[in-house]
């Protein structure tokens, strides 16, 4: 505690206030829990700019002790805008004191207030300042601290390379002062930078680590967040295996330490890693438990997504009464709850899953009602691509539900005019691998339209040999069989250059086996 000298009993008033002032501080920093902060204290220390402090031994003193108190006293109650006031008057008055180490105490209050209030780059001006004080005067423990907020803060600027440099050194001091609870704070720390840096290997290693540590000081609910994000850097990295692993040790503290956030985080991870891996039961498992921890008014996106991942885990089981309820229930929550680009464009796309329920039960009517709906939200919202994806998706339902390969091949040139203005490879070698297959059975002759069902050309050939008889009629099949070759193989020789543009080798493969088939049937 700074010592006064004492406040000239002449400003008699001002003396009391100030006075008055320094009790209430020394009874905070004596632990009484009557205290509490007020803004009429500052008040008083407004008349403090109007006076002439060198004239004055002693009140330069009690008032940096006063503002630094208030500081903390602002800290500890979350008002971290006001704080800073206080820690920034408390040090420009250690400063005129020379008083380092009451002056590195309070920049420091100033870097952890700017923290407090996401003011990262703020954080990067003074914490170094304090650093090199620290650094200079071995106190180790504080170094440590000060570089651990230096890499926080880089972090959350996304400057992994230097947020990583000072996590290290923060990671050496404290191995130093053997602290090892900040030890094991410090391996998280530069698992997530690493996570977020991509590099998942090290993330693994350092979320281990952490995670060794904190069970070691029996940290529960540390360990816990170890595991759930040990599972992601799994997850990340397509080791679907380990990371349902990870959550289900994760898992397994919440039953006996149980907490809401965390559980739910867990069901929700399990859900997703359990449909990754194709195990639709337990996904839809652990999804229906996920449920039972929401109310209906709360964490609304999060409803959203496992109405979403449950409606996928039914579709994949081909149970596709089950896959619209539940992506009706998404859909509608997306309509009622929100009305951003994400959740529009999320209701676009549940009404297109909706659409392939329907198209795989064989109800082509409803089908294309859901996908029309997902239409007018893409096409209002000038969501491109996802609206070619839709007149291609159309253009399928109509050809092979609807049998109308003419009205099909309309709706791909719709989808193909959409994509001249959008980049997007695969679903234009999509909708071109999708008009070959039309072509393929899209069949001409003296303006009459003939709509076989798929592999059935023999059959219309023998219609056109019936209808057309006469010493021509072979040349007339011929010239039919050339039209079509020629229009399917150009359709697909399209699809192939898109696919082989955009690395789609297996989409390649396949076109490549409908240009062959076209060549030996035609």
């Amino acid at each position: 505690m700074v010592k006064s000298h004492g406040i000239p009993e002449s400003n008699s008033i001002y003396c009391q206030e100030i006075s008055t002032l320094k009790q209430i501080c020394e009874k905070y920093n004596n632990d009484d829990d009557t205290v509490s902060y007020s803004i009429e204290f500052n008040s008083t220390l407004e008349k403090a700019n109007g006076l002439n402090i060198a004239d004055q031994p002693g009140l330069a003193e009690d008032l940096a002790y006063i503002n630094k108190t208030l500081g903390n006293m602002c800290y500890d109650e979350k008002d971290f805008e006001q704080a800073l006031i206080h820690y920034s008057d408390a040090a420009n008055y250690y400063a005129k004191l020379d008083l380092k180490s009451d002056l590195a105490e309070t920049i420091q209050g100033v870097s952890d207030a700017h923290f407090m209030l996401d003011q990262y780059a703020k954080v990067l001006e003074y914490n170094p300042i304090v650093l090199k004080y620290y650094k200079e005067n071995d106190e180790e423990s504080k170094a440590a601290d000060s570089n651990y907020y230096i890499a926080e803060s880089h972090y959350q600027l996304d400057d992994y390379e230097r947020a990583a440099e000072y996590a290290l050194q923060a990671l050496s001091y404290y191995e130093k002062v053997k602290d090892t609870s900040s030890m094991a704070d410090t391996y998280r720390q530069l698992a997530r930078i690493y996570f977020y840096d991509d590099n998942y290997t090290d993330a693994i290693i350092f979320f281990k680590k952490s995670a060794s540590m904190h069970q070691a000081l029996d940290q529960m609910k540390d360990l816990t967040s170890d595991y759930l994000e040990l599972g992601d850097a799994f997850y990340f990295d397509d080791q679907d295996e380990n990371a349902k692993s990870a959550y289900l040790v994760a898992l397994t503290i919440l039953e006996e330490n149980y907490d809401l956030d965390h559980l739910r985080t867990a069901y929700n991870n399990l859900l997703k890693t359990c449909f990754q891996l194709d195990e639709y039961e337990d996904a839809i498992e652990f999804g229906s438990k996920a449920l039972n921890l929401y109310g209906e008014e709360e964490a609304q996106h999060d409803l959203i997504n496992i109405y979403a991942k449950l409606g996928d885990s039914y579709y994949y089981q081909e149970d596709y009464s089950k896959a619209i309820s539940s992506y009706s229930e998404a859909e509608w929550r997306c309509s009622i709850y929100f009305e951003d680009v994400e959740d529009i464009r999320k209701k676009g796309e549940l009404n297109e899953n909706m659409f392939w329920c329907c198209y795989k039960m064989g109800e082509f009517d409803e089908a294309i009602k859901f996908l029309n709906e997902a239409i007018e939200i893409n096409k209002e919202n000038k969501f491109l691509i996802e609206l070619a994806v839709n007149f291609r998706d159309l253009a399928l339902c109509i050809f092979r539900g609807k049998n109308d390969p003419k009205a099909a091949y309309e709706k791909c040139n719709r989808a193909l005019e959409i994509l001249n203005r959008e980049d997007d490879l695969e679903t234009r070698g999509k909708v071109y691998e999708l008009m070959g297959d039309i072509q393929f059975d899209f069949k001409f002759h003296h303006g009459t339209d003939y709509y076989p069902e798929p592999g059935k050309f023999d059959e219309v050939l023998r219609k056109l040999k019936t209808l057309q008889g006469g010493e021509n009629v072979d040349m007339k099949v011929i010239a039919l069989k050339s039209r079509i070759r020629s229009q399917s193989i150009s359709a697909y020789s399209k699809a192939l250059q898109c696919y082989q543009e955009a690395g789609e080798e297996e989409k390649e493969e396949i076109v490549m086996q409908k240009i062959n088939l076209v060549k030996e049937k035609l």
